[in-house]
């Protein structure tokens, strides 16, 4: 595509390559920040049957925004280098690039530490040279729980500080003088929920008796099927589905920045149309811009959707173990019962024990029946909510449909006519 006469101020081209320059910068933050939220600890999601691949379908479901991340870093950093090095070329003059990020929202500013970890600050881009790539190397953020007032757990920040920690959630707590300390008041606020609060309360309170009961039953035959405790309980207290959640928010917020992004760039292009004008570059660069525009409309639905599919993760495994907790106490008074009259059976040596251990038999049958009822329930959700299906070129397990895989950036018509430098001409006027 031929450019014909062109107009355009150079400078006005200089600044939309900084913010282009800045939106590649900002595209690698949000990349390696995704991979900092997406990582759940392997624990988090419990150790029931359905366990091992919703972790998988998360991981893979990730891996695909993080590539989507990194298509737009590169399509705006080659935006950014075509239209300075244009700019260059034209004016015959160095053309410094500041990069300011100045535009980034503050509710949106809890990926800074990503961003600004490598220092740059401006790029030079030389007449007559190659275009100029940013510097993408950086270090990596180890933000902290503060000494202080660990914070609002509304505040992004903080659940960035959480989940800084939560790999270790599982170490002991460190309390001094018999206070609870900023780090345990944090995963309390952040990491505990209803239902997991619950099962545990129900394992400290009654476990021991429920744990009792399996071994006396086990040890006489009499166990059918799977056992409350061993069979139900255990696989899904040790999920951390706070954990879950709070990262699937973190997530869901990479979502509001791609917004951000879609705002600020046309913006800055409708802009540029003042300053700018040909038959045919201008209008390239407009059509491309577009693309670049409504790519960051499908990276902020990919990232909602990701964070959504967490929260529903979290929600149903919450509702698992507070389903369990209720089952639990629901049957307990029984089972106690039951588990006295065999053992004061057993220490009598008089009567027979075979009455009283069907009886403890039967019990623990009746907890496990309702705690199965509510194991399939809660397995039929990993079909519904999260959407599993199988991805049919491999038939791998793949979070969601086609539609939630990496989406490449949409097709180019024609070559790239904003780029070509033949017949430009300054706007003196």
């Amino acid at each position: 595509m031929g450019t014909g006469y062109l107009s355009v101020d150079v400078q006005q081209l200089a600044n939309h390559a900084s913010a282009r320059y800045e939106d590649a910068l900002i595209c690698e933050a949000l990349r390696s920040f995704l991979l900092f939220a997406g990582d759940v600890p392997a624990f988090a999601w419990g150790t029931m049957e359905w366990s091992t691949r919703w972790a998988k379908d998360w991981a893979s479901a990730l891996d695909c925004r993080v590539d989507e991340a990194v298509t737009a870093r590169d399509v705006q950093a080659e935006t950014a280098a075509v239209l300075a090095t244009v700019a260059a070329d034209y004016a015959d003059a160095d053309i410094t690039c500041a990069l300011t990020f100045d535009d980034i929202a503050a509710v949106n500013d809890f990926f800074v530490p990503w961003l600004t970890d490598s220092g740059q600050q401006a790029i030079t881009v030389h007449p007559g040279g190659s275009p100029t790539m940013p510097d993408y190397a950086h270090g990596t953020p180890r933000p902290r729980i503060p000494r202080g007032d660990p914070g609002n757990p509304d505040d992004l920040k903080t659940r960035v500080s959480f989940a800084s920690s939560d790999h270790a959630v599982n170490s002991p707590w460190v309390e001094s003088r018999g206070a609870v300390t900023d780090r345990d008041m944090m995963f309390r606020t952040l990491g505990e929920t209803p239902g997991r609060r619950r099962l545990l309360d129900f394992i400290r309170q009654n476990g021991g008796h429920v744990r009792q009961a399996e071994r006396i039953v086990s040890q006489l035959g009499l166990a059918s099927g799977r056992l409350p405790m061993e069979g139900f309980i255990n696989e899904a207290a040790t999920a951390w589905p706070g954990i879950i959640a709070n990262r699937a928010e973190l997530v869901n917020a990479v979502s509001a920045e791609w917004d951000e992004r879609h705002a600020d760039m046309s913006a800055q292009t409708t802009a540029l149309t003042d300053y700018w004008s040909s038959p045919g570059a201008a209008t390239a660069y407009l059509n491309h811009a577009n693309r670049c525009i409504t790519y960051y409309d499908v990276l902020r639905d990919q990232a909602a959707w990701l964070g959504g599919q967490g929260k529903n993760a979290a929600q149903a495994i919450d509702a698992l173990q507070l389903a369990y907790a209720r089952v639990g106490y629901d049957h307990i008074d029984n089972l106690i019962t039951k588990l006295e009259a065999y053992l004061d059976a057993a220490d009598s040596f008089t009567g027979s024990l075979d009455s009283p251990a069907k009886a403890l038999a039967a019990a623990l049958s009746a907890m496990a029946a309702d705690m199965l009822a509510s194991w399939r329930e809660a397995n039929d959700d990993a079909a519904s909510a999260l959407q599993i299906a199988q991805a049919a070129h491999d038939s791998a397990p793949d979070l969601g449909d086609a539609t939630h895989r990496a989406r490449p950036f949409p097709s180019e018509r024609g070559l790239p006519g904003y780029g070509d430098v033949a017949g430009w001409k300054p706007n003196q006027g």
